[in-house]
């Protein structure tokens, strides 16, 4: 598939291949000027279409309990502790 980021049609279609993850990246694309208008209008038809935006309640839901599930996981302890001060390259063939 082929995107054009200044057009609301390529995006929209875009966004329906993984909405989950192509929101978000709108957030980024959104920031820079030259695609600004286009993905702020394919925003608001995503948002005012019936067909799609109960695509995009559930895809913003899931990303949601996605990114709390990554940030649970990175705050957990870390079980394993490394030594640096141990590793003696010679012992893995480097000379």
């Amino acid at each position: 598939m082929n995107l054009n980021l200044n057009d609301p049609d390529s995006i929209i279609a875009w966004w329906r291949e993984f909405p989950e993850r192509h929101w978000d990246y709108l957030d980024v694309f959104a920031k820079q000027p030259q695609f600004m208008a286009a993905v702020r209008q394919a925003r608001l038809r995503i948002r005012s279409d019936p067909q799609l935006a109960p695509i995009l309640d559930r895809a913003v839901s899931s990303g949601a309990d996605r990114r709390r599930a990554m940030a649970a996981l990175l705050a957990r302890p870390r079980d394993l502790e490394i030594d640096d001060d141990e590793f003696d390259p010679g012992a893995y063939g480097s000379h």
